[in-house]
């Protein structure tokens, strides 16, 4: 369909067809060698970024994470997305979200991190990292995430204390009784003094 669109569009983008489906930077500079193109620059870079942005390739920084669809068929296409293109954050940060879903957090780990690398200011890749953080059993790394996250996004606060501490909270609570420890006491103790009584000999 994109390149269908392509053909019947001005001859100066029919080059592209040669590589492919195109960033944004490819597309500026075929608009630069188009003939008598400095009125129309402006505009005709506009129209490029949207046929991109419709045929799948978005910004860099990529956007929310979405989990439409068969879980097995999601991490196929994105574990191709990350063969193909290493650097694209959005797939890294899909893959590690499939994974989650799938009960693999310790992998996922891997792919949000470099998510976050790759796209720092996208604080959906924090949330997803904190997650598998916090399905994979480091709760004070899940901990220090989440307070990075509310940093950087004040507003998640009611979703956070709403869903997120609880579960931490009781899965650190079930650790504690497990195997006491002064260190998680006090961790629990100031988020949530109501857990435990007596402290931890």
């Amino acid at each position: 369909m994109f390149h269908q669109v392509m053909k019947r569009s001005h001859p100066i983008f029919h080059p592209l067809l040669r590589t492919g489906v195109p960033d944004r930077r490819s597309a500026s500079a075929s608009v630069d060698v188009a003939p008598h193109n400095t009125k129309w620059k402006p505009v005709l870079i506009a129209w490029m970024t949207t046929l991109i942005t419709l045929a799948g390739c978005g910004p860099p920084g990529g956007g929310a994470i979405r989990l439409d669809g068969d879980l097995k068929q999601l991490r196929t296409r994105y574990e191709g997305a990350v063969r193909s293109k290493p650097s694209d954050a959005h797939a890294h940060a899909q893959l590690g979200a499939v994974l989650i879903q799938e009960g693999r957090s310790d992998n996922a780990l891997r792919h949000l991190k470099r998510a976050i690398k790759l796209a720092p200011n996208n604080t959906d890749y924090y949330r997803w990292y904190a997650k598998a953080l916090l399905k994979s059993g480091r709760l004070h790394q899940a901990h220090a995430a989440h307070e990075l996250l509310l940093k950087k996004k004040p507003s998640w606060k009611t979703t956070y204390e709403r869903d997120v501490l609880p579960q931490w909270l009781s899965l650190m609570t079930r650790r504690i009784r497990i195997r006491p420890s002064r260190r998680d006491f006090d961790l629990v103790k100031r988020l949530d003094k109501s857990v435990f009584r007596r402290p931890v000999r």
